[in-house]
């Protein structure tokens, strides 16, 4: 059974988002909810692809950013997210093998650094496009650190509601403790 995040319902600009991201498409609205419940950098998000989303336990496993670790970070979604995935990667005939969000032709697949390229993913400047133009059709004018303002949100929010710098390091895959320290002093007000 999918874990449950220590989070409430969204409020303000991200229920703005959610709402304004349904009327794009699913695609958008995906990248929404998957980059805030699994509190993801851009370089995770676009890195996703099928097989690392565990549909039974709601685990997904992202790629280190760091190129000398191969080891996969893993995180736990909410339930309703990983039914969206699932219901997305159906309704897009996704091979286990596919990018979560494919962006480049097969024929790219050179650049791309799996040799089992299935074709490329979706690039770092068209998730940030996408989001600016979702946050526009929402209305919200400042948009900070663009789709990372996401991952700010949610690891903010658990710090709201936990107060655990092991809980935030580990979901903002954090090697120290002291972003950790800095989001629950946001929290309380510091």
């Amino acid at each position: 059974m999918p874990g449950r995040s220590p989070t409430s319902e969204p409020d303000g600009d991200l229920q703005k988002l959610l709402e304004a991201s349904e009327k794009e498409g699913p695609r958008e609205h995906l990248m929404i909810v998957v980059s805030y419940g699994g509190a993801l950098r851009v370089s995770e998000l676009i890195h996703l692809r099928v097989r690392d989303f565990d549909f039974e336990s709601g685990e997904i496993k992202t790629i280190p950013l760091r190129k000398r670790s191969r080891n996969r970070a893993s995180s736990t979604l909410d339930l309703e997210i990983i039914v969206k995935v699932k219901a997305y990667v159906e309704a897009g005939k996704l091979s286990k093998d596919s990018y979560l969000f494919p962006g480049r032709t097969k024929k790219s697949c050179h650049i791309v650094a799996f040799p089992d390229c299935s074709g490329g993913h979706i690039s770092k400047r068209e998730v940030q496009l996408l989001f600016d133009r979702v946050a526009e059709a929402a209305g919200i004018k400042k948009l900070g650190r663009g789709i990372q303002a996401l991952k700010h949100a949610k690891l903010l929010d658990v710090a709201r509601k936990t107060m655990d710098p092991k809980v935030i390091k580990e979901m903002g895959k954090y090697s120290t403790y002291s972003m950790s320290i800095k989001y629950i002093s946001e929290a309380e007000g510091g």
